[in-house]
């Protein structure tokens, strides 16, 4: 990849606030299905190394995959768990001794991962809410130090501990990977430059040849709230080929 430009374009309020429960995550529904060169559809499930999940600042990723004809069929479920020296991908029905495709401690938030057929790679956008000073800040942590006058150790944990967010894509030529990081923004500002943008979602039916559009909302970045608070965005990538 040579260039990525990033463009917001449109804002609307939508009725209802924008969410994503941490739960497995489809590679592709719909459109992305007939695309993707497999009869697999596959999985994937956020975790952390502490036995816990949420939705965001996880610290891995792990996958599984299911024939397309057998998604109701939990025995039909295989999960990877190593890479073998030929490079194919070995999988496994015991869930126990799945091994991540991604890890990035604290900052692992995928909502979704796409086969683009423009690039012929699979393709996610990865957030995180971090500090100022760079570092993970995950949902309702104690505030850093500044309008809040408060040591890290200090107050009750809120919504105020995070201020801006890391915007990570990411792509691979298979579904397990290994993945390569395409593009960085460590202050992910939207159309109006408010940040805590969260949740980018790239819909499979807006996925072009050279480009896609990235669905997301905002909560609790700065200004405080975001001017778009909870607002439905839509922001345009185009990409040049290397």
């Amino acid at each position: 990849m040579d260039r990525i430009t990033l463009k917001v374009c449109f804002v609307h309020r939508p009725p209802i606030e924008l969410r994503s429960p941490s739960l497995p995550t489809l590679t592709r529904v719909l459109f992305s299905l007939r695309a993707a060169p497999s009869d697999y559809v596959y999985l994937y499930f956020p975790g952390t190394t502490d036995g816990a999940a949420f939705f965001e600042n996880n610290d891995e990723i792990l996958v599984a995959r299911v024939d397309k004809h057998q998604i109701l069929n939990r025995s039909a479920y295989e999960f990877y768990y190593e890479t073998q020296l030929d490079g194919t991908a070995a999988w496994t029905t015991d869930a126990t001794v799945a091994r991540p495709v991604w890890s990035f401690p604290l900052m692992t938030s995928v909502q979704q991962v796409n086969y683009h057929p423009g690039l012929q790679k699979y393709v996610f956008a990865n957030w995180a809410w971090i500090s100022y000073d760079g570092y993970p800040r995950p949902d309702h942590t104690i505030p850093n130090p500044g309008p809040s006058g408060l040591s890290p150790t200090q107050g009750t944990p809120s919504r105020t501990g995070h201020q801006r967010t890391q915007l990570t894509l990411v792509e691979a030529d298979h579904p397990w990977g290994p993945f390569s990081i395409m593009f960085v923004d460590d202050d992910w500002a939207g159309w109006d430059g408010s940040t805590g943008g969260y949740t980018p979602v790239l819909p499979p039916a807006w996925i072009g040849e050279t480009d896609f559009w990235m669905v997301f909302t905002q909560c609790c970045g700065n200004p405080r709230p975001p001017l778009n608070h909870y607002n439905f965005n839509a922001q345009h990538v185009t990409f040049e080929l290397a």
